[in-house]
């Protein structure tokens, strides 16, 4: 009798990017307002490879909308997307009163900390005697 073999690893080859695949993501970005590289995740993307096809679309951006590559579309859909979701926060929390519009403000401030955080600057942990942790921000609050 031999011996039973091991089991074999599942090796997946990285997506495409495609139209299709890019609209999944930017419609789930809209949407549902999700982190570009989660809607990527739930459309079958890694982490990897979203960054990946960023970085890729940046450098082949003109930086004036001249689309040299999928890549730089993927790039110019994803800032479209984010910009149509703030937007939409945005509009909601000009029209309604109540409670609505705190919850969306809450969203804004942690979605898009440089522009809608009260604080800016970068965040670092230090570790006091006691061994408890204490986040130091380099900027002060934001004028209002």
């Amino acid at each position: 009798m031999s011996a039973p073999s091991a089991p074999r690893a599942i090796v997946r080859k990285p997506k495409n990017l495609t139209k299709e695949r890019m609209e999944a993501i930017a419609a789930l970005i809209v949407k549902d307002g999700l982190l570009a590289v989660r809607a990527a995740a739930l459309c079958g993307v890694s982490e990897r490879a979203h960054y990946e096809w960023m970085q890729k679309g940046k450098v082949d951006s003109d930086g004036d909308n001249n689309l040299n590559s999928i890549y730089a579309e993927y790039v110019l859909a994803i800032h479209q997307a984010e910009a149509h979701i703030q937007q939409s926060w945005m509009r909601e929390i000009r029209e309604h009163d109540g409670v609505r519009w705190q919850r969306l403000a809450w969203l804004l401030e942690r979605r898009f900390r440089d522009e809608f955080s009260l604080f800016h600057g970068k965040e670092k942990k230090e570790e006091t005697p006691a061994n408890t942790v204490v986040i130091v921000t380099d900027g002060a609050q934001a004028a209002i």
